[in-house]
């Protein structure tokens, strides 16, 4: 509708000089506009698609990154439950190695004392029994010591 002249102009051969190069410019005029209306529209909607796919990418960049954080959290939270598992595991056994070192010792120190008893090497038995209630509170405070270095 835009490029039909209100009359109807006759055939261009048939007009004056004046009237034909005025009728030539206005449709080479309507033509350029129409032409840098078509580019005009192109262009913005080419400017419209990369700018959709731009934005595409950055959201799909975007989750990535979000997917990429919470694998490294799980790995992080992983590694320290196993950690502090380990820590446990080896508070645990260091405290059963000194209560059996403990243990053991207080045996140790029965056993000599009883002895020393039944062969007589002490000048009685009253004497015998005070060394082995010393022996008793040393391994004690021993026992002690040792089981609060352990953390037990």
């Amino acid at each position: 509708a835009k490029f039909r002249s209100e009359r109807v102009p006759k055939p261009s051969s048939e007009l004056p000089e004046e009237e034909r190069r005025q009728f030539l410019s206005e449709v080479t005029e309507r033509g350029t506009k129409a032409v840098q209306r078509i580019a005009q529209a192109r262009a913005k909607a080419e400017a419209e698609s990369r700018l959709r796919e731009a934005q595409r990418v950055l959201e799909e960049s975007r989750r990535e990154e979000e997917r990429a954080a919470k694998v490294e959290e799980e790995r992080r939270r992983r590694r320290e439950s196993a950690e502090a598992a380990t820590g446990a595991a080896a508070a645990e056994a260091a405290a059963s190695h000194f209560a059996a070192v403990v243990i053991q010792q207080r045996y140790r120190y029965k056993r000599r004392h009883q002895a020393r008893l039944k062969a007589g090497l002490k000048a009685s038995a009253a004497a015998a029994a005070a060394e082995t209630a010393a022996a008793d509170v040393a391994l004690a405070v021993e026992e002690e010591w040792l089981l609060g270095r352990s953390g037990v």
